[in-house]
């Protein structure tokens, strides 16, 4: 049965984003970051963003501007841009379009996409240490055919595997799944493709599964027929084992797009997706068999780019939402959408991050503390995709990135019309910054910037030049930050 959003009343601010709320943790802060390079601007999209070991977070995805390349951002705990970076961005080096990453255990990253050099077309592997820098570059030449990778993952050998669609060129409507295995320094060991004959075949996402082997899950049909998803399974030499097909039952609808496969914490399998308008959660045994099946949507319609598992045991689904914006108007508009559902597949709450412009997510991992970093893209004014990263708060228990043995704040009133009454106790004598920023993280208002002793401290602000909304409070050192949400009202 469809659900229906459990929302509170969000009034779209003309310079200012506010955000619904359905018992969904808050949003610490928003940041988007525009490809600039010389004399061109141009669109930038994230792929994958994961929070880095020093604390702060790395996004990895494609730009152009006006060449095709791949474009990793580095921010601090709060958003801040520390480096950007970029490869290929020069058309005599290559184009390179940005499909899928994964952090390595070394704390290094795998970058894989497709493009070409010059008029060799086919598939990159990129690999970067964290500071960004390459430490190795393989291009694989698919001359003749078009190969388009969708995920990568690591293997239990240190390698990469890696699946997509593979179409030969004089017959792009005849695709199959595209699998290819390599080692840890992106030899590649064995490629191969798998489907169905005369058919259209698309692999989605890859996992390496229990019994050593490896899943592939994708769809199958014809442009004019219902889809059918599969998982593949392939031995370690690359041979074919089985196809586990799902939708064989007629009154059964499936995930036809975006099709996630994952191990879950009970040594079983979650393979995921949408149907073009619902998302789909399916629990599989180590047999494939289906444990179960839930679908989850509104009268909208609904797209997951990607679903992880959370710590607690439950799922968490990013992607976007058409709502008719503004309310009555006729006109559709796309949000970037968060879903969260506990172990059993239910619905728990959803986060809708509204803007003026068109978005979406295409990535979500879990932080340190319980909450989540979300990467995608959101449209500007001039309809430019930007590379846009978002941190939220834990299930409702954030835990402040400075220890609080170290600084102790209070701010009152909450929710605030005019004047804001800040306290704050420092253990040590220290360098301190305080700020008001917005969600985007730019500063608003700058408090004190100074040393202060140690002991107790009190600020009165007038806030009242605000428009209404979410606000956050800012108390730094050298060393750590402290956020805090207020809101004002008018």
């Amino acid at each position: 049965m469809k659900k229906c959003f459990l929302m509170l009343l969000v009034v779209l601010l003309a310079l200012s984003n506010l955000f619904l709320y359905s018992q969904a943790p808050d949003t610490m802060w928003t940041r988007m970051f525009k490809a600039t390079g010389g004399m061109f601007s141009g669109m930038a999209i994230s792929k994958f963003a994961k929070q880095t070991p020093d604390g702060g977070f790395i996004g990895i995805g494609y730009s152009v501007h006006p060449f095709l390349m791949a474009h990793i951002i580095k921010t601090d705990a709060i958003g801040n841009k520390l480096w950007q970076k970029e490869y290929f961005d020069n058309y005599n080096k290559g184009t390179l379009t940005v499909s899928s990453a994964a952090q390595i255990s070394d704390n290094n990253y795998i970058i894989a996409g497709y493009g070409n050099i010059l008029q060799d077309k086919g598939l990159f592997l990129i690999k970067i240490d964290s500071n960004g820098d390459t430490l190795w570059t393989q291009f694989y030449n698919h001359q003749d055919s078009i190969v388009i990778t969708k995920e990568i993952k690591i293997s239990s050998d240190k390698g990469f595997i890696l699946t997509g669609t593979i179409a030969p060129l004089i017959n792009a409507d005849q695709a199959n799944v595209f699998f290819m295995k390599t080692d840890e320094y992106g030899n590649m060991q064995w490629s191969d493709r798998f489907g169905l004959e005369n058919i259209f075949d698309d692999g989605y996402s890859v996992e390496e599964s229990y019994d050593g082997n490896y899943l592939i899950a994708g769809k199958t049909g014809m442009p004019s027929s219902e889809d059918t998803i599969f998982v593949i399974k392939v031995g370690t030499n690359g041979s074919l084992i089985d196809i586990k097909i799902f939708g064989d039952e007629p009154d059964i609808k499936y995930p036809s797009e975006n099709i996630n496969l994952f191990k879950t914490s009970d040594r079983n399998y979650m393979l995921a997706g949408h149907d073009g308008g619902d998302i789909h959660l399916i629990k599989l045994d180590q047999n494939l068999k289906i444990l179960w099946h839930k679908v989850w949507g509104s009268e909208n319609i609904e797209t997951a780019n990607n679903i992880i598992e959370t710590r607690d045991g439950g799922f968490i689904a990013v992607g976007k939402i058409n709502l008719e914006w503004p309310p009555n108007s006729g006109n559709g508009k796309y949000f970037p959408l968060i879903v969260k559902f506990n172990s059993s597949g239910e619905f728990v709450w959803d986060k809708i991050m509204y803007n003026e412009f068109d978005g979406d997510f295409h990535s979500i991992n879990q932080n340190s503390d319980g909450g989540f970093i979300v990467g995608g893209q959101q449209k500007d004014n001039q309809a430019f995709d930007h590379f846009y990263m978002v941190r939220l708060l834990g299930d409702g228990n954030y835990v402040n990135d400075m220890n609080s043995s170290d600084f102790h704040l209070e701010i009152s009133p909450n929710p605030v019309s005019n004047d804001l009454k800040i306290g704050y106790n420092l253990t040590k004598t220290d360098k301190i910054k305080i700020s008001i920023v917005d969600f985007f993280g730019r500063e608003l208002m700058l408090l004190k910037n100074s040393i202060n002793i140690a002991g107790s401290h009190y600020i009165q602000t007038d806030v009242s030049n605000l428009l209404s909304g979410i606000y956050y409070f800012v108390l730094k050192n050298d060393e750590k930050t402290i956020i805090q949400k207020f809101i004002v009202v008018k």
